[in-house]
């Protein structure tokens, strides 16, 4: 689908950056959407929404796809959910290498062997790919877009072809304690572009600074964010999936730019912005009241003292 768009006009939801750029391998397509394989591991694909009328591409296609991404409340949880604008056959140069397909391990792995022995793609895979070393339409675009915010990224547009450029409003934000599942901890912030908080977008924070990172980050505040899109699994005790969520994963969180990262300020933030401003303008006033009524009760309560001269006999 969508093969012909062209993706620099859709880089925008509700005037702020939105794009994944992912290469995979499609997996169940259906008539509402598919999975998109990056790893040995199927439980780790990315799953991703069609329009309704579009055709998927075949199982087991390989696929160079651009995205949109939304939030969505699932089983409770704020969860990426990516909604495909673009697709094309990825460059001979740009696929995904086996070592790559291998990152995902061996727990959750099925019969699709894309690769031979020898690591090279299998030859009906192969031949759906585009010749030549030169970017797509895609990849110039993610590039341009990163050179723009003056980051730098690897012309594979990193190791399994995984990019998300996002900007927005934070509307809450975290730090999850170390855990059986992480040893370190990490931040996490839900980003707004939407005036729905059922829309939020789950971005988690890995960095040693994470905490600082958070101490620096308000309500409101505008950011712009060059990561990843992942699935995070967790099992239960007998190895099962017990639970699955979809989210950006970064580094740290960059100033979301006005006319580059964000084009247009959204009513509703202007709104929230003010309510916010008056608030704190309230707790600043009740805070300078409460003072004052200390500093009068403390000077009833001192007792005064004799002026008259110390005579000493």
């Amino acid at each position: 689908m969508g093969r012909r768009r062209n993706p620099y006009r859709m880089k925008f939801v509700n005037s702020m950056t939105n794009l994944c750029h992912m290469v995979g391998f499609v997996r169940n397509p259906t008539s509402t959407g598919y999975i998109i394989q990056q790893t040995n591991n199927i439980e780790q694909g990315i799953p991703v929404r069609i329009p309704a009328g579009h055709r998927p591409p075949a199982e087991g296609t390989m696929i160079d796809a651009t995205c949109h991404i939304f939030g969505e409340r699932i089983n409770g949880e704020p969860n990426c959910v990516l909604s495909v604008i673009a697709t094309e056959a990825p460059s001979v140069r740009h696929g995904l290498t086996m070592t790559a397909w291998r990152s995902g391990g061996t727990k959750g792995n099925d019969d699709f062997q894309p690769f031979l022995s020898t690591g090279k793609l299998r030859k009906e895979i192969e031949a759906g790919l585009a010749r030549g070393d030169k970017h797509s339409e895609t990849d110039k675009m993610m590039l341009e877009l990163l050179a723009a915010s003056g980051n730098q990224l690897d012309s594979g547009l990193g190791v399994s072809g995984n990019k998300v450029l996002i900007a927005g409003f934070v509307e809450m934000k975290r730090f999850v304690e170390p855990n059986p599942h992480q040893s370190h901890g990490y931040g996490e912030i839900y980003l707004r572009q939407h005036h729905d908080l059922e829309r939020l977008i789950p971005i988690r924070i890995y960095n040693e600074d994470v905490r600082s990172i958070l101490n620096k980050t308000t309500r409101l505040l505008p950011v712009y964010v060059e990561g990843t899109i992942r699935m995070k699994v967790l099992p239960d005790d007998q190895g099962n999936v017990r639970h699955k969520s979809l989210h950006i994963r970064c580094e740290d969180l960059h100033a979301g730019l006005r006319d580059k990262h964000i084009l247009q300020v959204p009513d509703w933030w202007r709104t929230e912005q003010q309510t916010l401003v008056a608030e704190r303008a309230a707790r600043q006033a009740a805070a300078a009241k409460l003072e004052e009524a200390r500093k009068k009760a403390l000077a009833s309560q001192l007792v005064p003292v004799d002026d008259a001269p110390l005579v000493v006999s």
